[in-house]
């Protein structure tokens, strides 16, 4: 008999399910051959794993151990960070993605935070950001206590947090509120207080929390795979995935870039033709007139967006357009020969 479940974990060749049915419980499944097999098209890059935590599928139970996922059902939605010739689905079936960014120690990285928005918006995401460490920025990096404003007048839900004082200040209670149902992914650097915060909205701990290194200011590794939890009332699912470095994008488009900006999407029908590839050849475009304002070549005119954010378009369309470059990891080690490129699926 074929049951549904939703993936809270993976584990080399086994998946963990919670039934529906029965959510005090997990089981153990390995994919059905048929489904190892399928092909998924959606993505450009091979994925790591075929599912990811938050996928919902169907199983069945063979014998008094042996379970099989045989089915996945279609998803409303996927997170992925994707290298040249892998992806990562990090959670699918979201109702949001909560972005863990530190104001300060790891410093904060303004290109950091866009991939993710940008990603989010490319898997159909909401995306939240949620800043901690106010407290220490103040001392060290007063600037940076500006940014918080600056993503909320963009238009994006966005917190912050001081881990130092207690579940019940007001913002952790407003964020607490908006967790408690639906699934919440949470995304992040090491160290920003990920682990901390899931802690919290369980009132216990159930994942281990890091440290800084102090030779690298950097936070250390404490998840290692996605895994999703329930709250008690089964109301509220959370998904925590690997603190990550990097962030990569490879699985993007420049047209996912020019719409997921909101300084440049609303102009995006303003072009002279319907088609227009927003490229600097594109006769009449009204995106390329204003990153070419927002560069400085026509001062006159009001620029949309900041230099900052600016500074990041670029810098992101630039690591898609230099995606193929040639990496000494391309190289296969016994040959000497290059690898043959981005494995499609």
């Amino acid at each position: 008999m074929h049951k549904k479940g939703t993936i809270s974990g993976i584990y080399g060749a086994y998946y963990k399910i919670i039934p529906d049915l029965n959510p005090e419980t997990e089981l153990n499944a390995k994919l059905r051959g048929k489904l190892r097999l399928k092909k998924n098209k959606p993505e450009k890059l091979r994925l790591r794993h075929l599912l990811t935590a938050g996928d919902q599928v169907s199983f069945a139970s063979e014998g008094s151990e042996d379970t099989f996922i045989d089915d996945l059902y279609p998803r409303k939605n996927i997170l992925i960070r994707a290298g040249e010739y892998e992806a990562h689905a990090l959670g699918a079936n979201l109702d949001r993605a909560v972005l863990i960014q530190s104001l300060v120690f790891p410093d904060i990285r303004a290109g950091f935070i866009d991939r993710f928005l940008v990603s989010c918006y490319a898997g159909n995401a909401s995306p939240v950001i949620v800043f901690t460490k106010p407290d220490l920025a103040a001392n060290t990096n007063p600037e940076s206590l500006q940014i918080p404003d600056e993503y909320a007048k963009l238009g994006y839900t966005v917190f912050t947090l001081n881990l130092l004082e207690t579940e019940e200040s007001e913002s952790f209670k407003d964020f607490k509120s908006l967790c408690e149902t639906g699934v919440t992914l949470f995304a992040g650097n090491s160290g920003t207080g990920k682990s901390t915060i899931i802690n919290r909205l369980f009132s216990k701990d159930i994942q281990k929390t890091g440290s800084i290194s102090q030779v690298t200011g950097k936070g250390k590794h404490t998840t290692t795979n996605s895994r999703l939890f329930l709250s008690e009332n089964h109301r509220a699912r959370y998904i925590d995935t690997p603190g990550v470095k990097e962030w990569g994008i490879a699985h993007l488009s420049p047209e996912d870039l020019y719409a997921s900006f909101p300084e440049l999407s609303s102009y995006l029908q303003q072009c002279r033709y319907k088609n227009c590839t927003h490229t600097e050849k594109s006769a009449g475009c009204r995106i390329q007139e204003i990153l070419q304002t927002s560069s400085g070549t026509n001062s006159a005119e009001e620029t949309p967006i900041s230099a900052e954010r600016m500074k990041s378009f670029f810098s992101l369309m630039g690591s898609l357009q230099y995606s193929e470059r040639i990496r000494r990891g391309d190289f296969i080690k016994a040959t000497g020969r290059m690898k043959s490129g981005k494995i499609k699926l």
